[in-house]
């Protein structure tokens, strides 16, 4: 019966990664940055499947160098290339945060931080949100160090290579196949979301790193 429930699980789960996965290669989606945070789905560029086949037989032709190459070399090469980028966007980009809820919420920071609870009085921010008390309360603890937006993008680089770091781990253990290993570094760097997330400061990404963290233990608990 065990093994009949961890085969249906496995068969649904396959199903609705390969649906998310098609749903990625074929659409795009972008928000608008203004207020009205507007949605805008559009179909990918023709031109991007190429690319898209041309990484795939990269990874192909390059299987049994995949094979044989440790699987620490290449995580590090990945992170190196993956830190020089996030050091250029951090250290380049402009200090803003962008009028809507990351805005809000580090305005509220640095209110109770100074002793203004302003943000809970009727029709202020937290007291509309409450479901923001928890980043908050954790982004309070950051701003006692510094409440430099610069500084906000770099702790959520080493929060996206925890990440990366944390991928790996789960793939090491759950697979134990180096070549598995070796792709998951490979395709964590070119997952360019997570990079360009280092300028959104918000909570899903520290939320990410702790939830790999999570799901890493647990399964070493399990295990």
């Amino acid at each position: 019966m065990k093994k009949i429930l961890g085969n249906i699980a496995l068969i649904l789960g396959t199903i609705l990664i390969s649906f998310t996965f098609i749903l990625t290669i074929i659409y795009n989606t972008l928000i608008s940055t203004d207020w009205y945070e507007r949605v805008y789905i559009s179909r990918i560029p023709s031109a991007l499947y190429c690319i898209y086949l041309i990484v795939l037989l990269i990874l192909i032709t390059n299987y049994p160098i995949l094979k044989k190459i440790n699987t620490k070399i290449v995580l590090s090469f990945s992170l190196i290339l993956f830190i020089l980028a996030g050091l250029y966007l951090v250290f380049n980009a402009d200090p803003y945060l962008r009028n809507a809820d990351q805005m809000w919420v580090w305005n509220a920071v640095k209110n109770i931080n100074n002793g203004n609870y302003v943000d809970f009085e009727k029709g202020q921010y937290l007291n509309a949100h409450p479901l923001q008390l928890g980043l908050v309360t954790f982004e309070r603890l950051i701003a006692t160090f510094s409440e430099n937006i610069t500084f906000l993008y770099f702790l959520n680089l080493l929060f996206n290579i925890g990440s990366i770091i944390l991928l790996w781990l789960i793939s090491k253990i759950v697979y134990e196949n180096t070549v598995v290993q070796n792709l998951t570094a490979i395709i964590s760097i070119l997952f360019t979301p997570l990079l360009f997330n280092t300028l959104f400061v918000y909570g899903n990404v520290y939320g990410l790193t702790f939830l790999l963290g999570a799901v890493y233990y647990s399964i070493i608990v399990i295990k």
